[in-house]
């Protein structure tokens, strides 16, 4: 992926239908897009949101087909996400991502930390 460019202009789309895709392959030398389906777990640790789709080995250096991403925050305006990723030389981070609608006016939307 292009960390320029394409980091700035990354989305990830859940559907109410249950499908989600993120927006690479709509954006220039941004790599292949994550498609698939996902749904809500809930446990004694938590609630996420578990991500199902046969490109995530490949595209998130992972074994598995899917991933999970625990819920910090959800109202009808904001999604807070958390997750683990494992980067490509096996440097494993938190990230901690923001989702709103949108629709949603957001100064310096494009920026990520």
């Amino acid at each position: 992926m292009n960390m320029g460019d394409c980091f700035l202009a990354f989305r990830m789309i859940f559907s109410s239908d249950k499908s989600m895709r993120d927006n690479n392959k709509d954006n220039i030398n941004c790599g292949k897009s994550i498609e698939g389906n996902w749904e809500i777990i809930e446990n004694e640790i938590g609630n996420y949101i578990k991500v199902n789709s046969p490109i995530i080995p490949e595209v998130l250096n992972t074994k598995d087909t899917f991933k999970y991403f625990k819920i910090l925050s959800l109202s009808d305006s904001l999604m807070v996400l958390e997750f683990r990723h494992k980067q490509f030389s096996n440097k494993t981070t938190t990230i901690v991502d923001h989702f709103v609608p949108e629709e949603v006016d957001v100064k310096g939307r494009e920026f990520h930390y």
